[in-house]
């Protein structure tokens, strides 16, 4: 189920948005890369799916300009902007 594979998620006006971990709940603490996010509307459909140049850790969304920020994974977390389609 592909819930079991998400570990952060922002719930928007319109659609929510997941970041894909790939594995089950119980191996989160395994080295993976969190860099695909998928957009959902409300109805379970997927509407849009991205590719992250960076592995993250959280993200939210600024849906009045489309622009997902997200906390970097590394060692000292950095602050990300990523333009959405």
């Amino acid at each position: 189920m592909f819930y079991k594979y998400n570990l952060y998620f922002y719930v928007g006006s319109d659609s929510f948005f997941l970041l894909y971990f790939g594995k089950p709940y119980s191996k989160r603490h395994e080295e993976t890369n969190l860099n695909k996010v998928f957009e959902f509307d409300f109805n379970g459909k997927i509407m849009k799916q991205y590719q992250l140049d960076y592995e993250l850790k959280g993200i939210t969304v600024d849906e009045t300009n489309k622009i997902l920020y997200g906390v970097t994974a590394d060692r000292e977390p950095n602050l990300i902007k990523f333009k959405l389609e």
